[in-house]
């Protein structure tokens, strides 16, 4: 049997819970879910820009019990105690109270109210999502002359920083790998007042691309700073959580596989000098930003992937 015909067999298998519940996804990533969108800009007003939230809903994580169980009653959205399983009601009730939120176990960037959503609507689609992928330039010189101990306060101060200027333009964190980000700025998230989600998802990863490259310096043990470079494209890509017992949903939670998007924007990052973004031309052009008003040096990059220009803030 040839190789592509053994591609195309589990292909074929796993077809149908690749794409189960494929309207939903597109809904929430790519045209905006009904439900999901009022109820984000709703938790958003409760506590402050320093309150951790989760990814998908916004529902701060931890504390505002009482402002939250008041939202989702005048929601008509049960209580998050109610998606609890028995065993876990019973050690609830050990304790003596019950917390309105809780992050999930599956995936700290979520609520367990969502983890059960998206168990609940296993599957996924194929939908158009801007990719920003951030990289430390020279990191290996600096990083083979850390302890591990001194390396991993790097990564965490790397991780806090790029996590807040991503967050504050709206952005997710899909995948971290060792000192290199993927986010994405899902059209889905746009406020219930944008018309034009794309152009409002594509402004916010452009700012946070230039904003990354600009304001993103690591310190680290020797007199060097680490900087990012930073690669951004948008284009069709495959997100979902399916039901596969041989993917790693239960890590993941929301996967973005086989991204051809998100590889364009890998290599854009290669092209990407320290504090620059390199982003595909067309993904500029349609964020309608005024590069001149911004204040940004804007140069074509010749040998890039696709059309492309790197941005120097």
């Amino acid at each position: 049997m040839s190789i592509v015909s053994d591609f195309n067999n589990i292909f074929d298998t796993h077809r149908e819970e690749l794409y189960r519940n494929e309207t939903e996804w597109k809904q929430l990533i790519e045209t905006g879910h009904p439900n999901l969108v009022p109820f984000r800009e709703g938790m958003l007003n409760i506590g402050g820009d320093e309150v951790i939230r989760c990814a998908l809903c916004y529902v701060p994580q931890e504390g505002c019990d009482e402002e939250v169980k008041k939202f989702r009653s005048d929601c008509n959205i049960k209580d998050l105690d109610s998606l609890l399983s028995e065993a876990e009601h019973k050690i609830a009730e050990h304790q003596g109270e019950y917390r309105v939120t809780r992050r999930s176990k599956r995936n700290e960037l979520f609520c367990n109210c969502c983890d059960a959503y998206i168990e609940a609507f296993p599957g996924g689609a194929d939908v158009e999502i801007p990719i920003l992928i951030t990289d430390v330039r020279r990191s290996t010189p600096v990083l083979t002359q850390c302890t591990p101990a001194q390396g991993a306060v790097l990564g965490l101060e790397l991780r806090r920083q790029v996590s807040e200027i991503a967050s504050q333009s709206r952005g997710y964190m899909l995948q971290d790998r060792g000192d290199g980000f993927m986010h994405s700025f899902p059209y889905g998230f746009a406020p219930i007042d944008i018309d034009d989600k794309k152009t409002w998802a594509l402004d916010l990863a452009v700012r946070a691309a230039v904003r990354l490259a600009d304001e993103t310096v690591v310190p680290a043990p020797s007199d060097s700073k680490l900087r990012l470079g930073i690669g951004l494209s948008h284009g069709s890509t495959y997100v979902g959580a399916p039901d596969i017992d041989v993917l790693p949903n239960q890590l993941d939670m929301i996967l973005v596989l086989g991204s051809a998007t998100a590889t364009v924007s890998a290599r854009l990052s290669d092209l990407a000098e320290a504090g620059t973004a390199v982003v595909a031309q067309s993904t500029f052009e349609e964020s309608g930003i005024d590069a001149s008003q911004a204040g940004w040096k804007v140069e074509t990059v010749s040998d890039a992937i696709v059309p492309a220009v790197r941005i120097t803030p």
